[in-house]
């Protein structure tokens, strides 16, 4: 069984949890599924006025644009049962962090490079109240219930997620990613040091640190490591042929522009138990 494999037994599911009249288990694990990482910039001001009243600020490439991305997961085997996915987050730090220099692979490049830039999960969907309420009441992030589907037809991904009045959130048409071109690895490696490339490939597992807003939910920020692995994981940069629009407000104004595709597929997933972020 998919969650038996040796990824789990790092962070197993050790406690129980009170949700509503439920008892769930923690931490945070998906055993399978599918998930769409699109990397991108914003418009500077709107992401710092959505992180402002957290007290964050966006981490900026060089030529002014703030990092972001959205995430679309079709989550087939987990803990909390399967579920869809939809969040838009944005890269943020306490501090003004220093500007990325300007590339597609940016946002990576900073995870990789800047031990201080968090991502804030700042929009979140999901499409089971369990999930909602779990994520809410016991990791602090304002979510809220949306319907989605993820689908791949041919080689092209779809998607559309709506909230819970019907309306519209995101929407997308992505190309399938094949494979990662060989010079695009290559860059990466560059970009974020032969010394992290080479530890990558000693340890597939990402590590990403994610933070929480300020909310009915959370009085205070919380950091809670993620650790995701797939079986097949591919990256490309973003072409005019990827189509995603996002409908709901504040994020639509946010001017998102795609900078690269992530696919995984057989994905396991880890999410701890948030902690306080170290001011």
């Amino acid at each position: 069984m998919r969650k038996e494999h040796r990824f789990f037994e790092r962070f197993p599911l050790d406690a129980h949890v009170q949700v509503g009249d439920e008892k769930l288990t923690s931490p945070y694990h998906v055993y399978d599924g599918t998930l769409l990482l699109v990397g991108g910039t914003v418009e500077s001001a709107q992401a710092a006025a959505l992180l402002g009243p957290s007290g964050l600020h966006p981490v900026r490439d060089t030529e002014g644009r703030a990092l972001a991305a959205v995430w679309v997961g079709d989550f087939t085997e987990a803990n909390l049962g399967p579920h869809h996915e939809l969040q838009i987050s944005l890269l943020a730090s306490r501090g003004e962090a220093p500007p990325v220099v300007a590339h597609p692979l940016a946002m990576l490049v900073a995870l990789v490079t800047q031990p201080q830039v968090r991502v804030v999960c700042h929009g979140l969907w999901n499409s089971t109240q369990r999930v909602v309420r779990y994520n809410a009441e016991h990791l602090g992030l304002d979510a809220r219930f949306g319907t989605g589907i993820l689908t791949r037809a041919g080689s092209r991904w779809q998607f559309e997620f709506s909230d819970i009045d019907g309306q519209p959130l995101v929407q997308g048409a992505l190309d399938e990613v094949r494979r990662m071109p060989t010079a695009l690895a290559w860059e990466l490696a560059r970009r974020v040091g032969w010394a992290a490339a080479w530890r990558a490939l000693r340890d597939p597992v990402v590590q990403v640190p994610v933070l929480n807003t300020l909310s009915p939910y959370a009085d205070t920020l919380e950091v809670a490591q993620t650790y995701t692995l797939a079986d097949r994981q591919s990256l490309r940069l973003a072409t005019e042929s990827d189509a995603l629009q996002i409908s709901v407000a504040p994020y639509a104004a946010l001017g998102f522009t795609p900078a690269f595709v992530q696919q995984l597929e057989g994905l396991r997933f880890i999410y701890l138990r948030p902690r306080p972020e170290a001011v």
